[in-house]
């Protein structure tokens, strides 16, 4: 070989080891942005089905003046794109809503997100609503039963 292609050679060889550098820089900045991203889609597609069971739940409630009225039947007559579940029973995902109405005055429900935490809504009558989450936790303890269990708040 000759000179010129020897120094072609060193020379692409250098800026094909410069752009897969650059490239593996990109990378892990953007890899954690996209994760955090894909976390938050999947707990807002969470907190909106919990917002959805509980506007269903105020409907029938308006009805009734009573949420032991909003049943799962109930629920998905007013709802029809969740799943409604007793309180015993777990939210498995963003599309089923673990219910429970102890009383005239309270629902909860609880609904699973792929991120791993449970998120939990209660409206009582005399105090109001309130949000509630258990992270760290399975779809096991994701259940309106398991409201005790959740930290709540004024929001999420």
């Amino acid at each position: 070989t000759t000179r010129v292609e020897a120094d072609s050679t060193a020379h692409t060889s250098a800026a094909t080891a410069i752009v897969v550098l650059i490239m593996g820089v990109l990378i892990a900045i953007g890899l954690p942005t996209l994760l955090g991203a894909r976390t938050r889609a999947q707990d807002s597609a969470a907190q909106q089905a919990a917002t959805l069971s509980l506007e269903a739940a105020r409907i029938v409630y308006t009805d009734h003046s009573d949420f032991t009225e909003a049943t799962a039947t109930a629920l998905e007559t007013s709802e029809p794109s969740l799943t409604y579940v007793d309180a015993a029973s777990a939210s498995t995902d963003a599309r089923t809503v673990s219910r429970d109405t102890p009383d005239a005055d309270t629902f909860t429900a609880a609904v699973w997100s792929a991120s791993g935490t449970c998120f939990f809504v209660r409206d009582q009558v005399a105090t109001g609503i309130d949000y509630g989450t258990i992270t760290g936790g399975t779809t096991a303890d994701c259940s309106a039963g398991n409201a005790g269990a959740a930290t709540f708040a004024a929001a999420w």
